[in-house]
């Protein structure tokens, strides 16, 4: 799904793509966050990462719906140890929230955060 914008000097199109690499990235700028995604997903990151040329997906563990002018986002989050993770979701939630308005006119319906993994 895409969203777009027509203008007198063009049009702008957004891809889910695009809103799952800028949520993906702010979330990984959050103190706390170790990774995204579930165990399937994280394996498969690795995988990825060990091909020559092959580009890490800053997406990955990043599931979004995109209407015409609104977004939900879902997020698999891999905590570290020690951090408590009530107050993680939240600044994740926030950040990703403030991520996705610097760089869209999109409405947020919701930001789902899972904390699927805790590492060291």
């Amino acid at each position: 799904m895409t969203t777009s914008e027509i203008t007198d000097t063009g049009t702008v199109i957004t891809t889910e793509g695009a809103i799952r690499e800028i949520v993906g990235v702010a979330a990984r700028q959050v103190p706390g966050v170790a990774d995204l995604g579930g165990g399937a997903a994280r394996v498969l990151g690795a995988l990825r990462e060990r091909i020559p040329g092959a580009a890490r997906s800053e997406g990955q563990g990043v599931s979004v719906e995109l209407g015409e002018t609104q977004v939900a986002v879902d997020l698999d989050v891999v905590a570290r140890y020690g951090v408590p993770v009530t107050e993680l979701a939240h600044l994740v939630r926030g950040t990703v929230a403030a991520a996705i308005r610097r760089a869209t006119d999109l409405e947020i319906t919701e930001i789902n955060v899972e904390i699927t993994d805790i590492t060291a």
